[in-house]
């Protein structure tokens, strides 16, 4: 990287060292990684674009870009073929989406920025997962940094929120990097103009109507008259914020891992260790079991972490929403963190011997035939082990269904499946997760808890069907 850099010319060196010396720090890149270039024609994702171009050699990267047409101003057709023009021009493959902003912002009821911010990442993040990125590059500059922190500091935030735009953060296992994260809007125009590399001017962003805008154009004008090095004092002091951020969410991410468990989708957490916690540790700890889940993060503040914690001081009520997907309840001394209908069964399907069918969005089940010579450990709740003999076929799975009965292994009579899950201690909402393999009989496995005793191997048993629950996406 140093051989290649040091050839260029001075602003090149200059600027490029800047960057490389973010992505070192950082530890943004590793070699030979794919990366997404999220490019909007913008000065700041122009620049990142040739950024990451000339560094591609240093890092064995392979570039993709990606461009959003917001279909918002009549020139945004233009802005499209801008953009797939430079990727051309660079030998880097580059997808286009348009996407009617105007009409999700109207019917989601977000602003055009929300909507807009919305789209780009979810489009972006099913891209990187296409081309099998696991980094995404934004232009975001230290501008941008200093302008989110008085937005924020204007409407009150917390000590997350002040910490501004992270270098890395994470989405759905994506890292979202910020190359440009250190340089100024002018050190980014100076580099283009030096070079004579053109790129497309937002007029969005010259009109006063946005916050950002105005804190850009009036607020920030008014620090530097006080100190003109208010900015770069601004972004210095987001950095000890963050700093402090950071410690304070490894602390919550290491008593999150040794405290919590998952199952069936939920997080399951002991309600007292919640309520011994510190509130800073108790909120990043929440969020942390909310992330888990995939819940939504967005309203998530001060007030719903605050009604949670009375929720589980007071008790009066079983369940409550904590945001637009995640609900919380209190089960035989734990607080389980869940997503409603998240992993329910629709539906009925045949089994195969030797496949692995596909049966909700967490789990499926592997049907096979083996040796009882082979047979592993009988204790495993995720394994059913089964006297194929005595199976009726066709098999089938299928969920939970009223008046289901079964008769499971070590009982003597058959038992409502309602009346087994208040046994086992199973919450109503994850009922209909539960797979239910059946055979032309009824059922012969309650997947992950018990086989029905009519399927029991005896010693006469030469061959087993063995039934597996398997967890993931």
């Amino acid at each position: 990287m140093e051989t290649n850099i040091s050839r260029a010319a001075p602003e090149f060196t200059r600027f490029y060292l800047k960057v490389a010396k973010t992505i070192t720090e950082k530890n943004m890149l590793e070699a030979g990684e794919t990366v997404l270039v999220a490019v909007s024609g913008g000065a700041d994702s122009v620049a990142l674009l040739h950024s990451l171009f000339y560094l591609q050699k240093s890092y064995n990267l392979c570039l993709h870009v990606f461009h959003l047409d917001h279909q918002l101003r009549s020139e945004s057709s233009r802005e499209a073929s801008f953009v797939r023009e430079l990727a051309a021009s660079l030998a880097i493959d580059c997808t286009v989406k348009s996407s009617n902003i105007r009409s999700l912002a109207k019917s989601e009821k977000l602003t055009i920025q929300e909507a807009a911010r919305k789209t780009r990442l979810s489009l972006a993040i099913k891209i990187a997962k296409e081309i099998q990125a696991k980094k995404i590059a934004l232009g975001h500059n230290r501008d941008d940094v200093v302008e989110t922190l008085l937005m924020r500091l204007i409407k009150g935030s917390s000590l997350s929120g002040l910490a501004s735009i992270k270098p890395i953060s994470y989405r759905q296992g994506i890292a979202l990097i910020r190359p440009l994260i250190e340089l100024s809007a002018k050190e980014i125009r100076d580099f283009l103009g030096s070079r004579g590399i053109k790129y497309v001017n937002d007029p969005s962003n010259i009109t006063d109507k946005y916050s950002r805008n105005k804190i850009r154009h009036q607020l920030i004008p008014v620090l530097k008259s006080f100190n003109k090095k208010a900015p770069e004092n601004i972004y210095r002091t987001i950095g000890h914020l963050l700093s402090d951020e950071i410690y304070l969410q490894e602390i919550a991410k290491e008593l999150y891992r040794s405290n919590h468990f998952k199952r069936w989708g939920d997080v399951w957490l002991p309600v007292d260790f919640l309520l011994n916690l510190p509130t800073p540790i108790f909120k990043r700890l929440v969020y942390q079991a909310i992330c888990d889940i995939g819940g939504d993060l967005k309203n998530l503040n001060t007030n719903r972490f605050k009604r949670l914690k009375d929720f589980l001081v007071e008790r009066r009520e079983k369940t409550i929403a904590l945001d637009k997907l995640s609900t919380v309840c209190l089960h035989r001394g734990y607080v389980i963190i869940f997503q409603h209908h998240f992993g329910n069964i629709e539906g009925e399907q045949n089994l195969v011997y030797g496949r692995e069918t596909r049966v909700s969005s967490i789990c499926s089940i592997r049907a096979r035939l083996v040796s009882r010579k082979t047979r592993d450990d009988e204790t495993r709740r995720d394994k059913a082990f089964i006297n194929p003999a005595l199976v009726e076929k066709p098999l089938k799975v299928r969920g939970v269904k009223p008046g289901d009965r079964f008769c499971p292994l070590g009982m003597e009579s058959e038992k409502k499946l309602q009346d087994f899950f208040t046994d086992e201690g199973v919450p109503r909402h994850q009922r209909q997760r539960i797979p239910i393999v059946t055979d032309k009989k009824g059922i012969i496995w309650l997947a992950g808890f018990r086989i029905d005793r009519r399927v029991k191997i005896d010693t006469q048993t030469s061959q087993l069907l063995v039934l597996e629950l398997l967890f993931g996406g």
